[in-house]
C-alpha cells in the first residue's frame, strides 16, 4: 500500500470514527475512553498494514508498542495532573515562588512525557528495517496531526449543518 493510499485510508476511517463518536466525547467520560481505544485500534492497524511485518514481527512488535504506549499514558497523566495542579495555583493567586517550582514540575513531567515516547520509538528499532524504521517515524509525528485535522473539519461540517 503506498504512502498515499494509506493516508487516505486513515483519513476515511478517522472521518467514520470522528463522525459516529466526536459530538458524545466531551459529554461521557466512558464515550470517550472508549472512542481513544478506537483510535488506538485504528492506529495499530494503520501501523501494521503500513509497515507490512510477518505475523511473529508483528506479535512482537505489537507487545513492544503496547508496552511503550502504556508508559507513555502514565506519563501523560502525571502531567495532566501537574498542569492541573499549577492552573489551580495561578487561578487562586499563588505566589511567585510556588508558580515557577509547579512551572519547574510540569516541565519535569513534560520532558518525561516526551522521553517516553522517544523510548518507545528507539525500543521497535530493532524489529524493523531501515524504511520500515523511517515509515514508522514519519506516522508517529504525523498521526496526531491528520487526526487533529479531521476532528477540525468534522466539527465545521457539523457546524455547517447546525448540529
Amino acid at each position: 500500500m503506498t504512502p498515499v493510499n494509506t493516508l487516505l485510508t486513515l483519513f476515511v476511517s478517522c472521518m467514520l470514527i470522528t463522525s459516529s463518536f466526536a459530538q458524545d466525547m466531551m459529554q461521557d467520560e466512558t464515550r470517550g475512553e472508549q472512542i481513544k481505544e478506537r483510535v488506538m485500534q485504528l492506529k495499530k492497524a494503520k501501523l501494521l498494514d503500513m509497515l507490512d511485518l510477518s505475523s511473529d514481527v508483528a506479535d512482537k512488535f505489537l507487545v513492544q508498542y503496547n508496552a511503550g504506549q502504556k508508559k507513555i499514558d502514565a506519563a501523560k497523566k502525571a502531567l495532566d495532573d501537574a498542569i492541573k495542579d499549577l492552573n489551580q495555583t495561578v487561578k487562586n493567586k499563588g505566589s511567585q515562588s510556588d508558580i515557577t517550582n509547579k512551572t519547574e514540575i510540569v516541565l519535569k513531567y513534560y520532558d518525561v512525557w516526551l522521553s517516553a515516547a522517544r523510548e518507545r520509538i528507539t525500543m521497535l528499532k530493532p524489529l524493523l528495517n531501515a524504511e520500515q524504521y523511517a515509515k514508522l517515524m514519519m506516522f508517529e509525528i504525523k498521526f496526531p496531526e491528520v487526526l487533529q485535522k479531521l476532528i477540525m473539519m468534522r466539527n465545521k461540517k457539523a457546524e455547517m449543518f447546525g448540529r
